[in-house]
């Protein structure tokens, strides 16, 4: 009889930790059965192989809920209820939480589940994750119960507390299958791109900003912006407030991310800070040259300065406007730039990374 997995997550609508968690629980499925519950009902926006269960916890959909915002309410209370209602149901052998309320959650009941491993994985910044002080004393907490914290670079280790760094496992994310293929070469268009959540983190409007600042001569390229979240209103006005409603565009959530992503001419990532970010993994796999923001110790693991991609400090318009310049003035550097990007293929692909997976399942299965 084959070991049960239970993932336990936020939500799985688009976003780099749900495109983790399926390509984990389609990875896995070979060998275990898994079972998928989030807080949010909601259904799932990725493929997931039919032999998935999948639960939600939430009998309404409240996908705008954000993470801590509810913790200490009776709803929270109702969610810990339910779950502990799900784990007894399902009896898995090993529970895997992902993101900050699904992993304290998880670990204040493991009193109730002693037998039951739990596996964290952190997949944002964790000074960034858990910003406010009482968020960190919560965390502390219930985190040297964990029998492993997952991050994705090394650097993270070094917020969090001592007690814990012998719990710490470092796996990187790895692409999903659709990137590794080769594709064949697709006529660019003269787009520069993003595709983000529409949260203050990503902040988007500085790229709009630098985008409204290029030289009249590149006034012919459009910018996209793929996603949806809380700003998008206040984007949209900002738009419009600069005269650009011809030249950008939020498309919102497109059916293809990776269709959309061949098209462009530049892919720019300007985000206040990050986890390590599939997107970026993504559409260097792609061969676009990118320009990202240092938003994490993370970028300078995957970008090699003026080799593979451009790094730029973080909220800084000049220098953003500068490169994206630099860039659609110089198709050739751009050319070779997406040309090194690409070996993003070799490096981050599965069978370079779920290794690391099995070996910390397999300890506690």
């Amino acid at each position: 009889m084959k070991k049960k997995i239970l993932i336990y997550t936020m939500i799985m609508t688009k976003g780099g930790t749900e495109q983790l968690i399926t390509n984990l629980a389609n990875e896995f499925i070979k060998d275990y059965e898994i079972t998928i519950v989030t807080n949010i009902n909601c259904p799932c926006e990725y493929k997931l192989n039919s032999k998935i269960k999948y639960i939600c916890l939430d009998k309404k959909n409240k996908k705008n809920e954000q993470f801590f915002s509810k913790i200490f309410t009776k709803f929270s209370l109702a969610r810990s209820k339910k779950l502990k209602q799900v784990i007894t149901k399902e009896q898995p052998n090993l529970i895997l939480a992902v993101l900050p309320e699904p992993t304290i959650r998880a670990l204040s009941l493991k009193k109730f589940f002693p037998q039951i491993p739990i596996i964290i994985s952190i997949r944002n910044h964790p000074k960034k994750e858990y910003n406010f002080p009482f968020l960190k004393l919560i965390r502390n907490y219930y985190y040297k119960n964990a029998d492993k914290i997952i991050i994705q670079n090394q650097s993270y280790s070094k917020y969090l507390k001592q007690q814990v760094q012998e719990k710490i496992e470092v796996i990187p994310n790895f692409l999903s299958p659709e990137f590794i293929t080769d594709e064949k070469n697709t006529k660019k268009e003269k787009v520069i791109i993003t595709v983000s959540r529409l949260e203050k983190q990503k902040n988007i409007s500085l790229l709009i900003d630098s985008f409204a600042n290029l030289n009249p001569k590149f006034s012919s390229y459009k910018l996209y912006i793929c996603g949806e979240g809380s700003l998008k209103n206040k984007l949209q006005k900002q738009v419009k407030r600069l005269n650009l409603e011809d030249r950008v565009f939020l498309k919102g959530r497109v059916a293809s991310a990776k269709e959309e992503l061949k098209k462009a001419s530049l892919f720019v990532l300007p985000s206040n800070y990050e986890g390590m970010p599939n997107i970026l993994l993504e559409a260097m796999s792609l061969s676009l040259p990118v320009i990202a923001t240092l938003s994490t110790e993370t970028i300078q693991t995957i970008i090699k300065n003026d080799i593979n991609g451009i790094i730029i400090p973080k909220n800084n318009k000049k220098k953003l406007t500068e490169k994206m310049e630099f860039l659609l003035s110089h198709p050739d550097i751009a050319e070779k730039m997406g040309q090194e990007a690409k070996k993003v293929k070799v490096i981050y692909h599965k069978n370079n990374v779920i290794d690391k997976w099995y070996a910390v399942l397999e300890k506690y299965l």
